[in-house]
């Protein structure tokens, strides 16, 4: 069996521009010695203006919305501990034939 794998590279802007971020990340990948990333790599980068806290409050279930300030109000005690069950919810909604039913996070939604 082949597996198709990629590789999903999230942060948030916060005060700097998306273009400014993915500019940052072409320069860590090439002062780390790595070669430039191909067109053909599965490698997305997912940057949202600011809140990555919010996808993660939601990947762990909790209802929030665009407005509420996930991480000044500290919805999660510690961000840090849940990523790894964050990425695998985020990896049980996206995989090939992915039902909610399937889903570590069923019932979950953006208000």
């Amino acid at each position: 069996m082949h597996r198709r794998t990629g590789l999903v590279v999230h942060l948030d802007a916060d005060t700097e521009t998306v273009a400014e971020r993915a500019r940052q990340l072409a320069d860590a990948l090439r002062n780390s010695g790595e070669d430039n990333r191909e067109a053909n790599e599965r490698i997305s980068h997912a940057i949202p203006r600011r809140h990555t806290e919010t996808w993660l409050c939601i990947l762990m279930g909790q209802v929030v919305d665009e407005i509420q300030d996930c991480k000044r109000q500290r919805a999660l005690p510690n961000f840090d501990a849940v990523v790894q069950p964050a990425a695998r919810a985020l990896y049980d909604l996206t995989r090939p034939n992915a039902t909610a039913r399937n889903s570590s996070v069923v019932g979950n939604r953006c208000a």
